[in-house]
């Protein structure tokens, strides 16, 4: 469901996910790492106890997340929507879901930021509304999307910026760039030269008619309800493959 009210998000840099480790009992001693006959590159103090703690967050992150290779929300939503293809590199933030419709392909970006932001929106509500500590945010995401026509590489792109918050769509902008090439440019220079150009009036200063038309001309895209549900658990859950991967390669780092 789209909303027509536009909601404009500052950005916000991106934090550190704190997460806490595993609770370590008193009686366990800290495990040494120096039984290998090959020199260490590294010869810290500090080195073993840093390894077993993160081997004991490794292990804890996945008796939390034993799911995590193929969480059901994900094999749902993959059995029923085979239209959208997932594009999720590791160790990139990035995620894209593209999909054909007639003569047009659709891209729809988002990234894992958009947890940092939602937790550092709550921290900051918190401290002024302690009574509200127990309540639980839906998590917003930014998301990008790019409608262009391939067959017809002069005809341009469409670059349309939205939240999706509340199990809808808040459309924020809706551009037009000259070339799909530069529409998919995420290079400083190609940022600054989509900023540099006009991008089209604040969305929420469009005649309410047009608005709706472009809720509907996305709706019929399948950018409506179920995408919008579906985005930002794959946030999380992307969020949760990275971070287990970033512990096992630092793990594997402090211990060579």
């Amino acid at each position: 469901m789209f909303r027509l009210a536009p909601r404009i998000l500052t950005s916000v840099a991106r934090l550190a996910v704190v997460r806490a480790a595993a609770p370590v009992p008193a009686c366990v001693a800290m495990r040494a790492f120096s039984a290998s006959v090959t020199p260490r590159m590294s010869a810290g103090t500090t080195d073993g106890e840093l390894h077993s703690t993160l081997l004991r967050e490794i292990k804890h992150e996945k008796e939390q997340n034993a799911d995590v290779a193929a969480p059901e929300f994900l094999t749902e939503f993959q059995s029923l929507n085979k239209q959208w293809a997932i594009r999720d590199e590791p160790r990139n933030k990035e995620v894209a879901l593209v999909r054909k419709f007639e003569n047009e392909k659709i891209t729809v970006l988002f990234n894992t930021d958009a947890l940092d932001e939602a937790d550092q929106l709550e921290q900051e509500e918190l401290e002024g509304a302690e009574e509200d500590q127990d309540a639980e945010r839906p998590l917003s995401v930014p998301v990008s999307i790019i409608i262009e026509k391939p067959a017809t590489p002069t005809a341009g792109a469409l670059e349309i910026t939205a939240t999706i918050q509340d199990g809808g769509f808040f459309i924020e902008s809706a551009g037009f760039t000259p070339t799909s090439v530069l529409a998919h440019d995420a290079t400083a220079e190609g940022d600054w030269t989509r900023q540099s150009k006009y991008s089209g009036p604040l969305f929420g200063n469009l005649d309410e008619g047009l608005q709706e038309q472009f809720h509907e001309f996305l709706a019929e895209r399948g950018l409506g309800d179920e995408l919008a549900d579906f985005i930002p658990m794959y946030v999380e859950y992307k969020e949760q493959k990275e971070y287990q991967t970033w512990l096992e390669n630092v793990a594997k780092f402090v211990n060579i």
